[in-house]
């Protein structure tokens, strides 16, 4: 139940977003329902503690998770459609980085581009995260425990829904 307090925070909130919270998330692809990044961002705020799991249903693309994971809640969600599970699931995954080492994403990039470099010419490759100050890392090593499923088993799970 929502305490009167809380409820009239949420009263006070102009739903409109003329001008977007500062730090949230932007769309990270079009999407049939897509909404502004403020409205979950509010609601997790006024609804949940750092900490607490959000849960999203619908997922798309992640807005919800990505606002979640931002405030420091943990994020569940669901989604039907591969185009949304994907793109939810590297935008999350970036974030989660992100929070690890600021210069993860970075690096996650820079080796996605080696990667169609070398798929480009025909050549092996290997996708691995190399930290300043750390020896060379897999992505799942560093996303293990952070994200669920673990890279190599999400593309052998979006392989088959794709």
């Amino acid at each position: 139940m929502i305490s009167k307090k809380i409820k009239r925070q949420l009263e006070q909130v102009d739903w409109d977003f003329s001008e977007h919270l500062p730090g949230t998330s932007k769309t990270i692809h079009w999407y049939p329902g897509t909404f502004p990044a403020d409205i979950p961002t509010t609601i997790i705020q006024a609804l949940t503690k750092p900490g607490d799991i959000v849960f999203d249903p619908y997922g798309g693309t992640g807005t919800t998770a990505l606002e979640a994971i931002r405030q420091a809640r943990r994020a569940r969600i669901t989604e039907a459609n591969p185009v949304g599970c994907l793109a939810s699931y590297v935008a999350g995954g970036a974030l989660l980085l992100k929070a690890v080492d600021e210069n993860l994403p970075k690096l996650l990039c820079d080796s996605l581009r080696q990667i169609l470099w070398r798929l480009d010419k025909n050549e092996k490759y290997q996708l691995s995260l190399v930290a300043a100050k750390e020896s060379e890392n897999s992505l799942d090593d560093v996303l293990e425990g952070l994200i669920y499923p673990r890279p190599a088993a999400f593309c052998v799970l979006f392989s088959k829904k794709a």
